[in-house]
């Protein structure tokens, strides 16, 4: 249980439950600033609740706006470590470094190829889908339209990856060939020590 369920939906000025399951201790949360909710349990499942307009709760083709915690089926049997909500996309990283993301792909803060909403993959039947180029990660967040990535093989130094929008320079790279999209993860360069 996390806080109290809500008789009807609207704005809330106090603090108030989530009933989750019975027994289901949460031990990470994460915001999203569209609207959106990302819970992991103390058993290493995923909750998710709030907007779904882009596929960001990692739900499958559900409604819009789910106003209870549901568990994510797609993601059950992966150990989860912490997760990181963008404005209409979510990241979520394995205990074993791997990364899965979902939601609104359209400057590619998913980190996939395609500028489609990954409400779920029509071949998979997958609502999330894993970043095949990122490995070994130890930490993820995400902005409103882009993700970032904490990378440390062995003892080799930290990495740092982005990809998504680069309007403002937070992909932490010039926009290179005029381009202010990033659609795959990319190591970002340092200057200096």
């Amino acid at each position: 249980m996390l806080i109290k369920k809500l008789e009807k939906v609207g704005e809330v000025t106090s603090p108030a439950r989530v009933e989750l399951k019975e027994n289901v201790e949460v031990i990470h949360l994460s915001v999203g600033q569209g609207g959106h909710v990302l819970a992991i349990d103390r058993k290493a499942n995923c909750w998710s609740w709030g907007n779904n307009d882009c596929g960001q709760l990692a739900l499958g083709a559900s409604d819009s706006i789910v106003h209870m915690p549901c568990q994510i089926t797609d993601l059950m049997g992966v150990p989860l470590k912490m997760t990181a909500c963008g404005k209409q996309h979510s990241l979520f990283l394995t205990k074993t470094g791997k990364v899965w993301s979902c939601g609104k792909n359209q400057f590619g803060q998913l980190g996939y190829d395609t500028e489609e909403k990954r409400h779920i993959d029509t071949k998979m039947q997958k609502s999330v889908l894993q970043i095949n180029d990122l490995k070994d990660v130890t930490f993820i967040a995400a902005g409103e339209k882009h993700s970032l990535a904490v990378q440390q093989k062995e003892k080799n130094p930290l990495k740092l990856y982005s990809w998504g929008w680069n309007g403002y320079g937070q992909l932490g790279r010039t926009n290179e060939n005029q381009s202010f999209t990033l659609n795959r993860p990319k190591k970002v360069e340092t200057t200096g020590e």
